[in-house]
């Protein structure tokens, strides 16, 4: 807990907060920056260079400067404050010799405002790689000659009926077209989507000729652990009605699902200070808490996965270098010289060129061809205002308030569950949402074409929201928000994640409330912790449909009388999953990707006639999978789930070198990518490191809570506070977090740890 003096107002609330999270984290902080400006080669040598080229040319550091005039002069005051404190802490003796630093050789230098910045554009990376997909889809055109219809059928993740985070009756009507309207849009969104296709494959078939023979390369040493977990956005929330509570209060749910590492990407953080008094957790390096409850409100969020990424095709003028085609016209790149410091090397130089839609990312994408590709993200802009969020949030008490606070909040979009002292609970999803023509999608690379251009960004007013639902609960799982009705498209249905999660979320709260049934905080446990595989489900049909041999039949049987559930000591989740990861393998000779991890898609195309379409036999091939998939289980000894499936937490430095040792840890789990429990694996050393990175589960009281007076909070995260592996707080919390388990914030200011900051007289 960090409390401030009233008579400094905020500043030694923020000034502490410094304090406490330099003494935990200084190194993971250090580190973060670096990220972010492009200096990791500095301290690491040539293996950074890659990361380093990559966060320049995106050009965060650039944004982040733009930001800090935009800011509301509270925020800018909460952010020097901060790192005020991280200055101090520098100056105080033996801060610098955590075994980060004296390994590396080096100390770090003051903490800047604008480090906080940079930190909150990592995370809208992280939870916004739509360029990612797009680029996958432009490379299976360009190297396998794929068509677009069939790369989107393949891609599909979205049916029409699937269920929304809101339905109609709890949007604002206003956001929603009538009947009438909603026939004309559905009629120019089908024509747009046609007009697309044959867009892109007028200019595929024009350039083909022109691709070069080189292949897109992937990241090599530290980017490449950062790769993969890019773009990996599953999360959980859900809020619940003191209608259906059996506390009579509302509760509320939040498990954000990140990429797991020693130490935890999350800091727990208690704030008592003038007219703030908050608990929850942050991320080391940012002011404030950014998921919890101040004393009037609670929030908890998901990724909202928005569309706020389209990469523009650009044509270089061929005879004027520094110049390229857009919209018609001739235009000149901007170019920003960079240049990155490598420990025991060479100063690598680096010229970026930015054009007037973004940076060019070929370099360092390594994308090759005759076009180049520019980046346009909501994430560049100068109007990113995310900061100003977070601290109105800190002291947000009604549902007003907490909208007002969100109208600064730009990216990454979030999907907001909340409840307050008053019983309310509501959802807010803010963001900066592009508005795009019926003929861009935002599934592909796009030409420089003005007609193409984003029109505008969905007004605050109208992105989802809702207050009080009549059904008494909301929750959210990273899928659809909206219903077609909806007046402007978030994501095309192709890039949502699919629904398992979000379906067996709501089938537990229906199941649990049904005949006047009540939810309770033990009943909420249970639902982050489920491993219940809707999954399975959806290939229990094609299951019972094989004629196997006699041995793979009696696995079968037991494999159908299993309920699916994917629990560390489940042999049947291992069979299950043998046979699954035969099965993505179907599209590797069309893809030329192995693992196609797409299971509405794989289930269609095992139950019709679309493998006979492209020469195989969609049953031979599924009890040729089961049978191999018996054999492995077999030959292996029948292993149970969580003996073969392990999430490792790795330092994001030290992977390689005999000190990993004393930051590794890995502990049996179980579940999978569409289980709420999440947690999906390399299909070849299922090995994971990505899951619920902090589990909060909440109530709120009737009375505003305060230092002195805390309703019952429930939360975890693996590992522990410290970064240091020489700590009893490195991982005093992973075997909880590994065993469904809790902490819970103590409700007597006396159980704190605490550093209070106050003038001396």
């Amino acid at each position: 807990m960090v409390e401030g003096n009233k008579r400094n107002k905020r500043y030694d609330l923020y000034f502490g907060q410094g304090i406490a999270s330099s003494q935990d984290r200084l190194f993971q902080m250090d580190l973060h920056r670096r990220l972010g400006k492009g200096t990791l080669s500095e301290i690491v040598g040539s293996e950074g260079l890659l990361t380093d080229s990559f966060f320049k040319t995106l050009g965060l550091l650039e944004a982040a400067n733009s930001v800090l005039a935009a800011l509301e002069e509270e925020t800018r005051f909460s952010l020097l404050a901060y790192v005020d404190g991280c200055n101090y802490y520098l100056q105080m003796p033996n801060t610098h010799r955590s075994l980060e630093f004296r390994a590396l050789g080096y100390k770090p230098e003051p903490f800047e405002a604008i480090d906080i910045i940079i930190w909150s554009k990592i995370m809208a990376l992280e939870l916004g790689m739509n360029m990612n997909e797009e680029l996958k889809r432009y490379n299976l055109m360009w190297d396998k000659k794929m068509s677009p219809e069939r790369i989107l059928k393949m891609w599909y993740s979205y049916r029409e009926d699937s269920p929304t985070i809101l339905n109609e009756s709890e949007m604002d009507p206003s956001s929603l077209f009538n009947q009438t309207e909603m026939q004309t849009a559905k009629k120019e969104r089908e024509e747009g989507r046609k007009e697309e296709i044959e867009r892109v494959k007028s200019f595929m078939n024009k350039n083909h000729k022109k691709r070069s023979q080189e292949k897109v390369e992937e990241g090599r040493g530290i980017f490449e652990s950062w790769l993969e977990r890019r773009g990996k956005r599953n999360s959980n929330n859900w809020v619940i009605s003191s209608k259906l509570s059996s506390t009579g209060k509302p509760l509320l749910a939040s498990d954000p699902h990140l990429g797991l590492s020693s130490p935890s990407v999350w800091l727990m953080m208690s704030l008592n200070g003038p007219n703030i008094s908050t608990v929850g957790s942050t991320f080391p390096g940012v002011p404030g808490v950014v998921i919890g409850r101040n004393s009037w409100i609670s929030w908890g969020v998901t990724n909202a996965q928005p569309d706020t990424q389209d990469l523009f095709i650009i044509e270089p003028h061929q005879s004027i270098p520094s110049a390229y085609w857009a919209n018609g016209q001739v235009h000149h790149f901007t170019e920003r010289k960079e240049r990155i410091y490598v420990k025991g090397g060479k100063t690598h130089f680096l010229t970026i060129k930015e054009t007037i839609y973004g940076p060019i990312m070929n370099d360092v994408l390594k994308v090759s061809g005759p076009y180049l590709l520019a980046l346009n993200w909501t994430t560049l802009r100068a109007e990113d205002t995310t900061v100003n969020a977070v601290t109105r949030l800190q002291k947000a008490s009604n549902f007003d308030e907490f909208r007002n606070a969100l109208r600064s909040w730009v990216s990454p979009a979030q999907n907001f569950v909340y409840s307050d002292i008053y019983g309310n609970i509501g959802y807010q999803c803010p963001g900066l949402v592009p508005i795009r023509k019926a003929s861009h999608s935002g599934l592909f690379p796009v030409q420089s074409n003005s007609s193409l251009d984003w029109i505008g960004f969905i007004p605050f007013e109208q992105l989802p929201w809702t207050l009080n639902p009549a059904k008494g609960y909301i929750a959210s799982a990273n899928n659809k928000i909206a219903p077609s009705s909806y007046r402007y498209i978030i994501l095309a249905d192709e890039d949502w994640e699919e629904p398992h999660r979000f379906n067996r979320i709501i089938e537990m709260i229906q199941e649990e409330t049904k005949d006047n049934g009540k939810l309770s905080i033990d009943d909420m446990k249970k639902m982050q912790n489920d491993y219940t595989s809707l999954l399975f489900r959806d290939f229990v049909p094609l299951l019972k449909s094989l004629s196997l041999s006699s041995d793979a039949k009696e696995y079968r049987d037991e494999l159908l009388s299993w309920k699916g559930e994917m629990s560390p000591s489940s042999k049947m989740a291992t069979l299950f999953q043998y046979w699954y990861i035969q099965l993505i393998q179907v599209t590797n000779e069309e893809t030329g990707i192995k693992y196609w991890n797409k299971p509405i898609f794989l289930k269609e195309a095992f139950s019709d006639n679309s493998c006979s379409l492209r020469g195989l036999d969609c049953q031979k091939y599924a009890v040729d999978a089961f049978e191999s998939a018996v054999q492995k289980f077999e030959k292996e000894g029948e292993k149970k789930w969580g003996d073969v499936h392990k999430t490792v937490f790795n330092h994001p430095l030290f992977q390689n070198v005999w000190v990993s040792c004393l930051y590794r840890r890995k502990v049996k789990t179980g579940g999978d990518s569409f289980t709420p429990n999440v947690s999906p694996y390399n299909f070849e050393t299922f090995e994971s490191s990505f899951g619920p990175s902090y589990r909060q589960i909440l109530e709120m009281d009737s009375r505003p809570s305060s230092s002195s007076n805390l309703a019952p909070f429930h939360f975890i995260f693996p590992m522990g506070q410290s970064e240091s592996p020489f700590s009893k707080l490195y991982d005093n919390w992973l075997e909880s977090w590994e065993d469904g388990k809790y902490e819970q914030i103590p409700s007597s200011p006396s159980e704190f740890h605490k550093l209070i900051i106050a003038n001396e007289e």
